[in-house]
């Protein structure tokens, strides 16, 4: 019989917490714990982990090789965190009404390109966060691009796809993404057209 006063984790936030415990001991800074704490926080709320088992994201993400790289993966991470906050915060995180700029911009390239049933590159995601990209006629209408320019456009991209594919969102296949319209897109995408 399981105690009332018990505190269930989710496979998410477990995972999270592993994560967070070996870069405590690898002496990680403390902004980057905070990343892995705050998602931690939220992938523990029951919505938030129905949903994310429900797209078949894989609990275990936050230890993906490709997440953990040093470079990007707390960013990531974070990235993850943002998304999903702003996924529920109609009812779980009522301050958080606006996405990251640089997210928002790819999260709506992306969702253009679902629109046009048409897969999406690195080059694409790039070329949204780069105001200075020249962008091919047939792209034009798809791409969000941002009006302002900034110099880690390249990585902003990258952690961003990262973030993603962790999410079951983008899915990599022959050096495009495939876009997997599950239930968390389309919760994104209801929010964003709003």
């Amino acid at each position: 019989m399981s105690n009332a006063n018990e505190i269930k984790i989710s496979a998410f936030s477990a995972s999270l917490n592993a994560r967070h415990a070996r870069e405590v001991a690898n002496q990680a800074d403390a902004t980057s714990l905070k990343f892995l704490l705050d998602c931690s926080f939220t992938c523990n709320i029951a919505d938030v982990a129905a949903l994310l088992t429900q797209c078949n994201v894989n609990e275990n993400f936050a230890q993906d090789k490709r997440i953990c790289n040093k470079e990007f993966d707390m960013k990531a991470i974070n990235s993850i965190d943002s998304i999903l906050r702003y996924a529920f915060n109609d009812t779980h995180f009522k301050s958080n009404n606006k996405l990251k700029s640089n997210i928002e911009e790819v999260l709506r390239t992306v969702i253009n390109f679902k629109n046009a049933k048409r897969d999406i590159t690195m080059r694409d995601i790039e070329d949204c966060l780069n105001a200075e990209a020249k962008i091919n006629d047939d792209r034009k209408s798809l791409i969000y691009q941002r009006s302002t320019q900034f110099a880690a456009f390249k990585r902003h991209a990258q952690m961003t796809e990262r973030a993603l594919s962790a999410l079951n969102i983008l899915k990599a296949e022959n050096r495009v993404f495939k876009i997997n319209n599950n239930a968390l897109l389309k919760k994104l995408e209801k929010k964003l057209v709003a």
